[in-house]
């Protein structure tokens, strides 16, 4: 057995795992490879499947992409045309998406799962789980990109510029991520909805 198990996923998909993420929170190859202490040349190996990361540089990507390691193990090798994982993603194969600005075993108001089979993509969409009282952040935000957001269950507040919007059930909201926005649960039940983005650019 090698020194790290990761039977589902061939050099070539781990890479391009890496990749998507990399561009996704919008960091180049040298800016990476500095947050993990290699050379941006070893890291173009491993992205272009040419290099197996060791499990201790996976763990140090995982945590310079906010993923953790386990991001990676969930992976199927995607080349074939009867894959269906380039184009489904099955309830039980969602990955959980992690963000750094919060300790790794931090109790979180939300836990988002990306439900878009990939990152290549020019939008994606997240299933997102909002806990009662909770929210995204204390403080009304920014973030480049043009959001979606339609609720499934239970109540959601979305707070644009000085106006407050509360949706339920079957409400949906779609506006630009440069106005000031703050996304609440502040009913007694857990909201659930789900979360479209483009470009794909975000930190998590």
């Amino acid at each position: 057995m090698s020194d790290w198990d990761l039977d589902s996923a061939s050099s070539e998909v781990l890479g391009d795992q890496i990749r998507q993420l990399r561009k996704a929170k919008g960091l180049t190859l040298a800016e990476l490879a500095k947050l993990i202490g290699k050379t941006p040349g070893f890291l173009s190996q491993i992205e272009r499947g040419l290099a197996r990361p060791a499990l201790g540089t996976l763990r140090d990507l995982g945590a310079a992409l906010g993923t953790g390691v386990a991001w990676f193990f969930d992976v199927s090798d995607g080349g074939g045309e009867d894959d269906e994982s380039r184009f489904v993603v099955r309830r039980s194969r969602r990955r959980r998406l992690r963000y750094v600005s919060h300790a790794e075993d931090a109790e979180l108001p939300f836990e988002d799962s990306l439900i878009s089979p990939h990152l290549n993509g020019s939008f994606v969409c997240l299933m997102c789980k909002l806990a009662p009282g909770g929210s995204y952040g204390k403080e009304i935000h920014k973030a480049r990109g043009e959001f979606f957001l339609c609720v499934t269950s239970g109540l959601v507040d979305v707070e644009l510029g000085k106006k407050r919007h509360a949706l339920k059930p079957g409400d949906s909201i779609q506006f630009d991520g440069m106005t000031n926005h703050r996304i609440s649960n502040p009913g007694d039940a857990t909201a659930e909805f789900f979360w479209v983005q483009h470009p794909v650019l975000f930190s998590f």
